[in-house]
């Protein structure tokens, strides 16, 4: 049987709730990250552990120790009537804990501390905290470059440097606050994106050292450090926006040399290839992409002579039938481009980028659910774009980009999500 060490401490964490009977939503939920990405986790568990169902997974963490058997399980007799009379105590605690926090988030509302100006009556406030935190820097400037996170780290490839194009990858750890440096990306390129599925991180086309676009699918697999190439793309493509979705990549517009783009290419891990999917309404390139709710939002771009406020939504599942997958979903506020857009905790975040003049260098985030954009803090004093932005737990990270003209090597964290932890009553 395989070794506890051989699973990371999130899969640990992960396999944790599945022995206690906790679903795919739960965990997602306990531990921000979308479902998704719990199904990710699980496969890669299930091949390391070497089972092939929920069940099993339980079994094997119940043997390894990782938790005790029976504890996710009420006891009979008097432990029962115990542990039932804890629940009642526990539920009267976290109710009065709950209505406490709704009344402090009432007041520091009224006061404006969320939104960061004044609040109407009739407007939804969505909590967000303000503060971004400077870490350790990039080894070196980069703009262009793609940033991935994985397990707990965020990864940084290639770029733009202030000598050229660049093929150098980093890898930071947010505990140690520290960069280490990786194998270099095969084929150096600039403008392009990365996205992970199951472990391994894929980074298609950009712009070369050459000043050509490439058509190279670069994949890095996390576990051992390796690269391998994927199935070319059909022409070459830079400035386009990237998701992984479902075990697929979604690849949206773009620049091929000659125009901007409204196509949008799904690829197949699996099968190894790229198959062209419905395009979007509007032509758009340094755009930004994220998910929620199993809806992709393409935000903003530039369409080759103006910025873009327009946001579109895709949904995979309706491609390929009557039903056409597109539709329209709440503007910007102003046009955005080069900027970067992340999902967390099913709000969509658009940070930075070019900005139309009549618009503020102020962060925004997005409730679907909702349809609200909001303002919150601009991550710099001055305007940057065409950096790195993920989403890592409850924290976003900005890397890289151009600020103020420059290139640069910050690093920035937003601590986006506050969880409050209520004690439990034994």
């Amino acid at each position: 049987m395989p070794e506890n060490n051989e699973l990371s401490l999130r899969e640990i964490e992960i396999l944790s709730l599945v022995a206690k009977g906790a679903s795919n939503k739960e965990i997602a939920h306990d531990l921000h990250i979308s479902t998704n990405t719990v199904k990710v986790h699980l496969r890669n568990i299930f091949t390391k552990v070497e089972v092939n169902s929920r069940t099993e997974a339980a079994m094997y963490a119940v043997n390894a120790g990782i938790v005790q058997a029976g504890s996710g399980v009420s006891g009979s007799g008097q432990e029962a009537e115990n542990q039932s009379r804890s629940n009642r105590t526990f539920l009267v605690v976290a109710a009065g804990v709950v209505i406490i926090l709704l009344i402090i988030l009432v007041v520091l509302a009224s006061q404006g501390v969320f939104s960061g100006g004044q609040v109407s009556e009739d407007q939804i406030v969505i909590p967000v905290e303000e503060g971004w935190e400077t870490r350790t820097g990039l080894s070196e400037p980069r703009k262009g470059l793609a940033l991935a996170s994985y397990d707990g780290e965020v990864y940084a490839f290639s770029g733009e440097s202030t000598g050229g194009i660049t093929g150098i990858v980093e890898k930071y750890d947010p505990v140690l606050d520290q960069w280490i440096g990786l194998d270099a990306k095969p084929n150096p390129v600039s403008n392009f994106s990365a996205a992970v599925i199951a472990g391994k991180i894929y980074m298609p086309g950009g712009v070369t050292p050459a000043g050509e676009l490439s058509k190279v699918l670069d994949i890095y697999t996390t576990i051992d450090g390796n690269w391998e190439r994927g199935a070319d793309l059909p022409i070459g493509i830079s400035g386009y926006a990237l998701k992984a979705y479902e075990g697929n990549l979604y690849l949206f517009g773009g620049w091929d040399g000659s125009q901007y783009l409204n196509s949008v290419y799904q690829y197949d891990p699996e099968i190894d290839q790229w198959i062209e999917k419905t395009p979007m309404a509007i032509p758009r390139a340094f755009a930004g992409v994220a998910e929620s709710g199993g809806k992709i939002y393409v935000v903003g771009g530039y369409d080759g002579s103006t910025g873009l406020a327009s946001v579109e939504v895709y949904i995979p599942e309706l491609d390929g039938s009557t039903v056409n997958p597109w539709s329209r979903s709440i503007d910007l506020p102003a046009s955005r481009y080069g900027m970067g857009v992340a999902d967390l905790g099913n709000m969509i975040h658009v940070v930075g980028g070019v900005i139309a003049e009549d618009g503020t260098q102020s962060s925004l985030v997005f409730s679907p659910q909702d349809g609200i954009w909001q303002e919150y803090d601009s991550p710099t004093d001055g305007t940057i774009h065409n950096f790195g932005l993920v989403p890592l737990e409850t924290h976003l990270y900005l890397v890289g980009g151009e600020l103020n003209q420059q290139v640069s090597a910050e690093n920035l964290a937003y601590q986006a999500i506050y969880t409050f932890v209520m004690p439990i009553i034994r």
